[in-house]
């Protein structure tokens, strides 16, 4: 079989613009992933991450940041959400029902979430990055299997690839989420009709421009040091210790972290939601500069056949 995808693996680029996302809201979705991109993806078209939400910018919006666990063994944040359900347990022994809800609805907000990004397209021709739940992704991973242990084909090939259908049910602890082959009703020559799965040609621009629409999903969210994650938890809006930047003219929007007496450039991007990024060189100032953040590990995707095994 020709360009196998690598499914033990499993777990923007050309020009300055905002992230397209898509998320699985309620009710059904069809999204046809898109091959593996960008930095030393290892044949792997998804990435996984470990975000944080709950916490502001200066202007009050939400935006997650990532958790600092994966790359020092230690997070602020998940210390304070194991304090606080540690005291719900406290406050549930003494009968307290209602305060001990109160407080893993607070700590609920910041909890770790992972998630994994796929570069993704809809029917409308519109390249995104799609987040998926751990639950939606070992679906799709055995649908993948199915696909490619049956016709022989990549599912997510440009040329060969086949569309999924995403559905998104119930709401809080009874919210569900499957995932299932998108078909299409085929007519025969005698009038039978018959279901086929949809493997229908993408739009040409996608097929003519990949490189430049996909993106690369494995720079997106750097590490954030423990130190600055203490501060967003103490009350300092994120962009005050995260700085967004702009790079050279062409190039993408990313974050990094912050210096202490960093350059002002936090009104221009801050519309945009924000492209994660190993720091870029220090371009030439006359201030100087401080140390940038820590780099990334070398290889921060995991391994989801391994993942699911374990779980």
């Amino acid at each position: 079989m020709s360009e196998e995808l690598n499914l033990d693996g499993m777990s923007s680029s050309g020009s300055r613009r905002e992230i397209n996302r898509f998320k699985v809201t309620e009710g059904s979705h069809i999204f046809r992933i898109l091959p593996p991109f960008g930095t030393n993806h290892n044949n792997v078209p998804s990435r996984q991450v470990q975000l944080h939400w709950g916490f502001k910018k200066k202007d009050g919006k939400t935006s997650p940041i990532p958790c600092s666990y994966p790359s020092e063994g230690f997070c602020p944040i998940c210390e304070k959400v194991k304090e606080r359900e540690a005291a719900a347990e406290r406050a549930k022994s003494q009968g307290n029902v209602d305060e001990a809800n109160e407080i893993l609805k607070d700590s609920g907000e910041i909890k770790v979430r992972r998630s994994y990004l796929l570069n993704a397209t809809n029917k409308a021709g519109e390249v995104g990055i799609l987040e998926l739940t751990k639950t939606s992704i070992d679906q799709l991973v055995d649908l993948f299997k199915q696909y490619q242990n049956k016709y022989g084909k990549n599912p997510v090939s440009l040329a060969t690839g086949v569309w999924f259908v995403f559905n998104r049910s119930g709401k809080g602890f009874n919210t569900k989420y499957t995932v299932e082959f998108n078909k299409t009703i085929l007519t025969l020559d005698d009038g039978d009709q018959v279901e086929k799965l949809d493997n229908s040609v993408l739009s040409p621009n996608i097929v003519e421009n990949f490189d430049k629409l996909a993106y690369d999903i494995h720079k997106m969210y750097a590490p954030v040091a423990s130190s600055d994650l203490r501060k967003i938890l103490n009350g300092v809006p994120i962009d005050e210790v995260i700085v967004y930047q702009k790079k050279q003219q062409g190039a993408p929007v990313e974050v990094v972290a912050a210096a202490p007496a960093a350059p002002s450039t936090n009104a221009a991007v801050k519309a945009a939601p924000p492209k994660v990024t190993a720091p870029a060189a220090a371009p030439k100032a006359a201030a100087p500069k401080a140390a940038p953040a820590a780099p990334p590990p070398a290889d921060d995707v995991d391994d989801i056949m391994s993942i699911l095994d374990a779980e």
